[in-house]
């Protein structure tokens, strides 16, 4: 028979010590900076028929194909062949491409720490159902918008808003203005839905958790113009980890 030695419960124990390590490694988290942002890589679009738009997109796991289209069958225009950029700061975009205080980047947690790449851009104009497809499937969008003008975007899967104009969500100083102006969007919980709102001429970046081969979002009003984009980050967080199915959606 083996007895087993009696552990002592002193200062000095075997018990405590390692009580008091594991509190040391639990605080390490508190203690730790805001983990860095990711590095996106943004949509390449690259054809624009009618209301589809097809890109790409370029990940350490190879291409993966985009498919845009819309219940109402029309875009007010799509830029992929170059164009005005709407991504940089300031009214009409004379404060340039400043990644620290653009509304388009964010640190922490799932941020990300570029503008979207070149000119490209969809720029919607109907009240309509939205459907975005990726072959193969993707990890934790990001979706960058531009003058959102009063609309409400509404999605069926949770989303996280990153960075606004005029806004400091991250901790990290007040964004910029954007191409078109401010706004103060928010995101709300209603039914099962996520919807972005704003008044005035918002512009910013959503995180999308999750792991899609396809998207859906709803515009509420016809307003010509809103434009997007999205991205997907290069390394997935650990604590953004997919969180829902993925979405099987319809093409338009």
């Amino acid at each position: 028979m083996i007895c087993e030695k009696p552990r002592t419960t002193s200062s000095t124990g075997t018990p405590n010590l390692l009580r008091a390590v594991r509190k040391s490694l639990a605080l390490l988290p508190l203690l730790a900076g805001p983990a860095a942002a990711l590095e996106v890589t943004w949509a390449d679009w690259m054809t624009a028929k009618g209301a589809e738009v097809t890109g790409s997109l370029s990940t350490p796991e190879g291409p993966v194909r985009i498919t845009y289209s819309n219940s109402a069958n029309s875009i007010s225009f799509a830029q992929v062949q170059g164009g005005t950029d709407f991504w940089t700061n300031g009214p009409s975009g004379r404060d340039g491409r400043r990644s620290g205080t653009s509304p388009y980047t964010s640190v922490g947690p799932g941020g990300n720490a570029n503008i979207p790449t070149g000119t490209d851009m969809i720029a919607l104009n109907y009240k309509a159902t939205h459907v975005l497809t990726f072959d193969p499937p993707i990890s934790n969008i990001y979706f960058s918008f531009v003058s959102l003008n009063g609309n409400t975007i509404s999605f069926d899967t949770p989303v996280r808003l990153l960075s606004a104009t005029g806004q400091d969500i991250d901790g990290n100083g007040t964004d910029d203005r954007g191409f078109w102006g401010a706004g103060d969007p928010t995101v709300t919980s209603e039914d099962g839905r996520y919807v972005l709102t704003a008044n005035g001429e918002a512009h910013g970046t959503l995180m999308i958790p999750g792991t899609f081969s396809s998207l859906s979002f709803t515009t509420s009003i016809t307003e010509n113009w809103h434009g997007f984009t999205i991205g997907v980050g290069r390394i997935a967080p650990p604590d953004d980890k997919p969180t829902v199915p993925t979405q099987e959606l319809r093409r338009f």
